[in-house]
């Protein structure tokens, strides 16, 4: 894929760089607009204070000027006319800055009048006064002109100001731009991986197709690789597991004939300690036959090679027979069972429904103590049938929850009788069969509290005989 990255931190590195060079462009630029706006408020300061400092010189030489040249027109003293000469050079230094050649000009004129003969005092006090009046007026447009400059400078760091805001917003909206994009980019893929695992941990993996970056897309490669091996393994497992089942059932067919044969007295007589040894055979090879049974309809099952209901039954029916089967186990270990039935029928063959019912009450009356109690509820719904069994037994740990429908799985707590660790895996891949579902409810403060539930029947199934 062209424009890849080859690695998450690559990805990672690329945003990082689209977040960190704006950000640098803008900090360069606000540091120039520093350092130009720094430049410029001490250059205005200084002109400010030159002017100040020219000025106040400017006018004490104007007012040396007139106290020399009002003495000269009253004393016509040749001295003071040459100490007026050289106060004049201190005055047209002091107007350098200040509109110098104005106020040179207009001085020129009065030392021309002043050396041309003997002015009066009233017109030297007129001069002086005008020309104090150019020396004020020229003061007074320097400062304008350093209070129109700091304005213009003001209003040049209000346009910066609302620049640099305006980058802000800009970085900040690209940073958030780059973050969600780099969070999308790497995100899918680790949710993709995420839930490829959990599906390869549940037992239903589907393709792992991961699309990212190229570590990760590797990443997603090994994990269907991975699949495909498990996949492979799986079905072998299904495979070896068939070929023994089938290759057992008929030696152990004979085994437990033969054993019948025997505990009957088909094959003669026999003492009582031989009858109850063959009678433990037979009921050995029985209990085999049935865990041989499980497994291969186990199998079938999770393999989806159960054909799809076809028919219909009344789930009430099939419920009040597995109750009456029962009945021994109940009576010998005095246990009590309350039902509520509410008839309902629904999708399926009585025989799948048989087997789902009498695992989970099975389960219940194993692990119920003597003397305990077992509830059996049906209700149905507007398109569901709802199947609940709760014991009083010791219940179900939180963390074995969805452990329990695992195959094999026995938990910390098996029952006294014992069993094969199958009857809950088939009654929920026998409720999935169907389209139903079979669940643990949590929440139960004394024993298990399990709820099947079934879709009911269909349009087009046709009724099933009810079971007998």
């Amino acid at each position: 894929m062209a424009g890849r990255p080859r690695s998450t931190l690559r990805l990672m590195l690329y945003g990082l760089a689209l977040v960190v060079l704006p950000l640098a462009g803008a900090l360069a630029w606000v540091t120039d607009r520093v350092d130009h706006f720094a430049d410029a408020s001490r250059t205005v300061v200084a002109e400010a204070v030159e002017t100040t400092h020219r000025g106040g010189e400017l006018t004490a030489a104007v007012n040396r000027l007139e106290r020399l040249a009002r003495q000269y027109a009253i004393l016509e003293d040749p001295e003071l006319l040459a100490a007026y000469d050289e106060a004049r050079a201190d005055f047209r230094e002091a107007a350098t800055g200040l509109k110098g050649d104005e106020l040179r000009a207009r001085e020129a004129e009065l030392h021309q009048r002043l050396s041309e003969g003997r002015p009066r005092p009233a017109a030297v006090a007129s001069d002086f006064q005008a020309l104090r009046q150019s020396v004020q007026a020229a003061g007074r447009e320097e400062r304008e002109r350093i209070d129109d400059r700091a304005a213009a400078l003001q209003a040049e760091a209000r346009s910066s100001r609302e620049v640099a805001l305006i980058a802000v917003v800009a970085v900040l909206a690209l940073t958030l731009l780059v973050a969600v994009l780099l969070v999308h980019r790497v995100n899918r893929p680790i949710s993709q991986l995420d839930r490829a695992i959990r599906q390869l941990g549940e037992g239903h993996p589907e393709a792992v197709t991961i699309h990212g970056p190229a570590d990760l897309e590797e990443l997603g490669e090994r994990l269907e690789w991975l699949r495909h091996r498990l996949a492979a393994a799986d079905a072998q497992k299904a495979r070896f597991l068939r070929h023994v089942s089938h290759e057992l059932k008929t030696p152990l067919a004979g085994i437990r004939e033969g054993a019948g044969l025997l505990h009957d007295g088909t094959a003669g007589a026999m003492t009582r300690e031989q009858a109850e040894i063959a009678g433990i055979i037979r009921d050995n090879a029985e209990r085999l036959q049935d865990l041989i049974e499980n497994l291969l309809r186990f199998n079938r099952l999770r393999d989806d090679e159960e054909p799809p209901p076809t028919a219909e039954t009344g789930l009430e029916s099939v419920v009040a027979e597995v109750i009456a089967a029962s009945e021994p186990v109940r009576r010998a270990r005095e246990i009590e069972l309350t039902t509520d039935l509410t008839p309902a029928r629904v999708a399926g063959e009585a025989g799948t429904l048989r087997t789902i019912v009498d695992n989970l009450l099975s389960n219940a009356l194993k692990f119920t103590p003597r003397g305990g109690e077992v509830r059996v509820t049906l209700r149905r719904g507007a398109d569901t049938a709802v199947l609940e069994v709760m014991d009083t037994g010791p219940g179900v740990p939180p963390a074995e929850g969805e452990r329990i429908f695992d195959a094999f799985f026995r938990g910390d707590t098996p029952p006294p009788q014992g069993g094969s660790g199958l009857g809950l895996a088939i009654a929920r891949e026998s409720a999935r069969s169907l389209g139903g579902e079979l669940e643990l409810v949590p929440g139960r403060e004394r024993g298990s509290h399990f709820r099947l539930t079934l879709p009911r029947k269909p349009e087009g199934l046709p009724p099933c005989p009810e079971p007998s």
